[in-house]
């Protein structure tokens, strides 16, 4: 008896399955058979994998990267990370920030930008013990010995707002560059001078470069180094260098007028300032705020930069006329009404210089 067979039918394999058939020569036909779509899983057409091989060459050449993610999210950081961990040069494109990375190690750039702030706190105090010398020497009134301080002081803490917003504006690179350049020219520049006008009007202007690097190292910082542990203990590091410049002023402004003379408190920022320059020009990436508008708010601008310096003014003439005062207490009020109008035209400002949502974010 010979065995039977089943009588299940076959089954029957599924269209997308079945093999395409061969496409015939182009010259012969006039049509190409159309490739046959692949499940999950399945190799990819030869010209979808050629096109991919193009795309990758392409960004190799280019030797940049391009990644979409949202600012101090997990993918953003990752892609970061991966940005430097591969040490290719490139673009990571957060939402809202643009930064060029380079194939720098981060802690680099943290020296560049921890000595750049640093000669900038150090001179708001490395004066202080030249005073009784540039008296001397310049034949100063103790009115206008008391404006080489004041006058540093009151643009540096008038126009940081503004130097913060340009940086996100124009990019902070470009901010920290330039204000390296008026800080270190008005360095130079003290030390030349031979009058009283002179010496005041570049502290002026040496105030004004600090209140562009400032900000902008800050954002640079915050840029380069992935949110978490890694950006804490660069901002430690940060605040450490801001604090200890302080103190160092007092005995270096002491030491160079005893060992040479006043002018020396002001080259000394010569060649460290042009070394901070070129180094920068080559190894600090750039970054922008991409969803910052082109229009400028110039109420803003005005107000919020009018009241920082009446404000600051009033805390230095506490000084000599004390805190309650009537001249004192004027530039205090006059101080809270342009703030006051700042915040008013902020709440309204198509392009506002400072986003008040920040005051609601809970970490900051």
């Amino acid at each position: 008896m010979s065995p039977t067979r089943s009588s299940a039918p076959a089954t029957a394999r599924p269209r997308s399955l079945r093999s395409a058939p061969a496409s015939t020569s182009r010259g012969k036909t006039g049509a190409r058979t159309p490739w046959t779509r692949q499940p999950s899983g399945t190799t990819r057409a030869p010209s979808a994998r050629r096109a991919t091989r193009t795309r990758r060459t392409r960004a190799s050449r280019r030797g940049s990267r391009r990644v979409i993610a949202t600012a101090g999210s997990p993918d953003a950081q990752r892609a970061a990370s991966a940005d430097r961990n591969e040490g290719n040069p490139g673009t990571i494109r957060y939402v809202g920030i643009v930064v060029s990375r380079r194939a720098t190690n981060p802690w680099v750039v943290l020296v560049l930008i921890c000595l750049a702030q640093f000669m900038v706190i150090l001179d708001a105090t490395i004066v202080n013990v030249a005073l009784p010398s540039i008296q001397t020497d310049l034949g100063l009134s103790e009115a206008n010995l008391q404006w080489i301080i004041n006058a540093y002081t009151l643009v540096f803490g008038g126009f940081l707002l503004l130097g913060g917003r340009l940086g996100d504006l124009v990019g902070r690179k470009r901010v920290f560059l330039a204000g390296l350049v008026i800080f270190t020219t008005a360095s130079l520049l003290n030390g030349l001078a031979v009058n009283s006008s002179m010496l005041i009007g570049c502290r002026a202007l040496q105030g004004l470069g600090a209140a562009l690097v400032s900000p902008a190292a800050l954002s640079i910082i915050t840029t380069t180094f992935a949110e978490g542990a890694e950006r804490a203990r660069a901002l430690g590091v940060w605040a450490a260098i801001a604090i200890g410049g302080s103190a160092v002023g007092l005995l270096l402004g002491g030491v160079l007028t005893q060992a040479f003379s006043w002018p020396w408190i002001f080259f000394v920022n010569v060649p460290v300032g042009i070394a901070a320059l070129i180094l920068s020009i080559r190894l600090v990436p750039e970054s922008r705020d991409e969803n910052a508008h082109g229009n400028y708010d110039i109420g803003g601008a005005v107000t919020a930069t009018g009241g920082l310096m009446t404000l600051v003014y009033a805390i230095v003439k506490t000084e000599t006329d004390g805190w309650t005062s009537s001249t004192t207490l004027g530039l205090f009020a006059v101080a809270f009404v342009l703030l006051t109008v700042f915040v008013l035209l902020e709440r309204r400002a198509v392009a506002p210089l400072v986003r008040l949502s920040i005051f609601r974010v809970r970490s900051l």
